[in-house]
């Protein structure tokens, strides 16, 4: 509980201690059983998109085939969660580290993987505001795929006006993704012993390679579900 408060009130101070001895269980066991929760609460929420998209499509009686099957899945998906946030954190820890080359060599995969698992913590708390705001809106209201998205800078435009590929990008802008890009920052001056610039020139690259692979899918999605 010490570093979760040092998370969120002396970030400087969290790192500066996780330097010599990282570590990431207990953030991985938080965002692990917060995930599955969330999961569960947004059941319901992508049963209404199904029925928007597909009810014009197909029967009443095969869209709840559809919602059934998804269901079965879903439970598969609960299951594996916490092995898809290791693999997720894994793959991210490698990113960071490759970009750590750029500017230190004086860094290590597990220090780049603590600093993930305790930057998500940030990330885990847009997701409790989105799915709030979600229900809050009311599920009937979901209509197409970016009802259940990041509230980020899109709110202020449309899809029409931007296209899917701006429209994704600036989903991705929100305060939690900044915050997060400062944590990460700080990770690597308590971590790397790099100085704000550098730190913060990293962290920004970190995300931007994460964003440009969630827009690049979006598009693609899209491609696919036009043709």
């Amino acid at each position: 509980m010490y570093n979760l408060k040092n998370l969120m009130l002396e970030p400087a101070t969290l790192f500066d201690d996780l330097k010599e001895k990282p570590t990431w269980l207990t953030p991985f066991i938080i965002v692990s059983l917060i995930s599955i929760v969330i999961a569960l609460l947004m059941q319901p929420a992508q049963a209404q998109l199904v029925v928007q998209q597909l009810q014009e499509k197909m029967s009443p009686e095969m869209v709840e085939q559809v919602i059934s099957k998804a269901k079965s899945f879903n439970i598969v998906g609960l299951a594996i969660t916490p092995l898809m946030i290791l693999l997720k954190w894994s793959i991210l820890s490698a990113l960071v580290l490759v970009v750590s080359f750029l500017f230190t060599e004086n860094f290590k995969y597990k220090q780049a993987f603590s600093i993930v698992s305790y930057s998500s913590l940030v990330l885990l708390l847009g997701d409790v505001f989105n799915t709030g705001i979600i229900y809050l809106k009311g599920i009937e209201s979901i209509t197409g795929p970016f009802d259940l998205s990041n509230i980020g800078l899109n709110v202020f435009f449309s899809l029409e006006s931007t296209g899917m590929g701006m429209y994704s990008f600036l989903s991705e802008i929100t305060v939690f993704a900044i915050w997060n890009i400062v944590i990460v920052a700080i990770g690597f001056m308590g971590m790397a012993n790099l100085n704000k610039v550098k730190a913060g020139t990293a962290s920004a690259i970190v995300w931007l390679v994460v964003v440009g692979i969630k827009v690049g899918f979006a598009v693609l999605g899209s491609t696919f579900s036009m043709g």
